[in-house]
């Protein structure tokens, strides 16, 4: 374990590591999880359970009231005071996010946390009081307040949202492991997105505890980095507190594709019956990547029904019901060149309107960062906003590239 500069605690490479070794164990005697937090909760009388994450919370909260007598004393030491999430952005930080919906997930989170902290305040005051006086705490209210406040739920809760790793679904919270930070691997550009399979397989839980492989080579002395898988920048910022260093490949921009509802509006409707023909049954995510060959297909069968006229709206159902490709509604069958000519004008229109949306341009913000005093929270929202820059600025020449290319 050493610290990192800008990065707080890691881990450090005492000898060479290949592609696949075995970099860490850490066995499941120390490994906190939902079941374990759920058996200490129902132990002083909490009734209805927890999830996961209240759970582990609740274990977390417990073990710091009990200071230096607690088993995991060193590892507490070692968690951060707060990680700087929306959660606990100031108003300016939200608003240069530029995203109102990440602050309203971040109000939401809170108030759920609140109410939540309200239903196992009892179990874990009874908690925490026996933690404190195992400490033999010079003052047991203070000690207790200081372990059931709102504050210090949140805390516990921001920890588990940052640091606890999911296995099918189950979250559990690995000491030492969660110190492991984040750098892309060189490969990722060429990688598709997996779910998260590139992540899981070089982490494998077993009932003896959690065994990580190394993702690539390391050298002796070099900081040990893991690929945390395939996700957005967006879930960095709002669970992790942290921008990635270099451009993210598996990142999104939100853009204004239309949503289609079943109302009054006939030509909505039949649209909506086109794309449940061809397997669309839902609107897609309109979180674009950068990149126009990884933009997904039921993102580009959608663009293509927006933009077909009354005349192939009519046909299409017919075409459908009769199984043979036709000229008027050929996109339901083997795709000829994926609709380039009417796909790309349109990402290149949104992620173009994208980036105009913007108040300020990638060029303020790189200068707005120089600043060494600028709030830590306004200088993770500015890092933000600039990687959101930069996927519709990606895509918007990506798309243009492809219009020439249509045209000549």
């Amino acid at each position: 374990m050493a610290e990192f500069e800008g990065m707080g605690y890691g881990l450090r490479c005492s000898s060479r590591l290949e592609t696949g070794a075995q970099a860490l164990f850490v066995p499941s005697s120390v490994i906190f999880s939902g079941g374990n937090g759920n058996t200490i909760a129902r132990a002083h009388g909490q009734i209805q359970p927890l999830s996961d994450a209240d759970a582990i919370a609740f274990n977390l909260l417990l073990e710091q009231a009990k200071g230096p007598k607690s088993v995991w004393a060193l590892y507490m030491s070692m968690l951060p005071p707060a990680v700087l999430t929306p959660k606990l952005f100031g108003q300016p930080a939200l608003s240069a996010l530029h995203e109102p919906q990440v602050a309203r997930r971040a109000a939401r989170a809170h108030d759920l946390a609140a109410a939540t902290l309200v239903r196992v305040s009892p179990s874990l005051r009874r908690a925490v009081r026996a933690g404190c006086a195992l400490a033999s705490a010079s003052d047991m209210n203070i000690c207790i307040e200081a372990h059931t406040s709102m504050a210090s739920w949140a805390w516990a809760l921001s920890i588990v949202n940052s640091r606890a790793l999911i296995f099918k679904g189950v979250r559990f919270l690995v000491p030492i492991a969660d110190l492991v930070n984040h750098r892309t691997h060189i490969g990722a550009w060429m990688r598709e997105v997996e779910h998260g399979n590139f992540f899981l397989k070089h982490h494998v839980l077993s009932t003896s505890g959690l065994h990580t492989s190394s993702d690539r080579n390391f050298a002796p002395g070099y900081q040990f980095f893991e690929d945390y898988g395939d996700n957005p920048t967006h879930i960095y910022v709002e669970h992790h507190g942290f921008v990635p260093e270099e451009e993210n490949p598996f990142d999104c921009a939100p853009v204004k594709l239309p949503s289609l509802n079943h109302d009054g509006n006939g030509r909505a409707n039949s649209r909506i019956d086109v794309l449940t023909a061809v397997g669309v049954h839902r609107m897609p995510s309109k979180c674009m990547p950068g990149e126009l060959n990884r933009v997904r297909q039921d993102v580009r069968i959608l663009i293509w029904a927006l933009s077909i006229n009354t005349t192939q709206l009519e046909a299409c159902p017919a075409t459908l019901s009769d199984g043979a490709a036709s000229s008027q509604c050929e996109y339901a069958f083997p795709l000829p060149s994926l609709h380039e000519r009417v796909i790309a004008p349109a990402l290149l229109n949104e992620a173009t309107g994208g980036l105009a949306a913007f108040k300020t341009t990638l060029k303020k913000d790189e200068m707005a960062l120089v600043d060494p005093l600028l709030a830590h929270d306004l200088r993770l929202s500015i890092c933000f906003r600039k990687s959101r820059k930069r996927v519709l600025m990606r895509l918007a020449s990506e798309a243009a590239a492809a219009i020439i290319c249509e045209t000549s």
